[in-house]
């Protein structure tokens, strides 16, 4: 999904992930919030982020975060896929 300047409202996930060397990195993805951009919708996919985390014994990444979000933006549910720079800090990725 594009973001649209013509419809601002936006749903806007956001993450500060600290890495084992003591940098903490915030994550912004953002997608438009009708129909799919609601917490409703999105706190699935945000438990599925760690559950997967728990399953692989991964530790959280600011990549990994925005790559697990990235690939579910074609997915029946969408996740925010757009990066978000709106925001303070440091945002990681690259505009899909």
């Amino acid at each position: 999904m594009r973001l649209d300047p013509r419809r601002p409202a936006l749903c806007v996930v956001q993450a500060t992930i600290a890495t084992g060397d003591g940098t903490a990195t915030l994550v912004a993805r953002a997608m438009p919030a009708a129909p799919f951009g609601t917490p409703a919708w999105q706190l699935p996919i945000q438990a599925g982020y760690l559950g997967k985390l728990r399953r692989t014994q991964d530790a959280p990444t600011p990549e990994n975060f925005a790559a697990y979000l990235d690939a579910r933006a074609g997915a029946a549910i969408p996740s925010p896929h757009q990066p978000y720079g709106h925001t303070r800090g440091t945002t990681t990725g690259s505009p899909a």
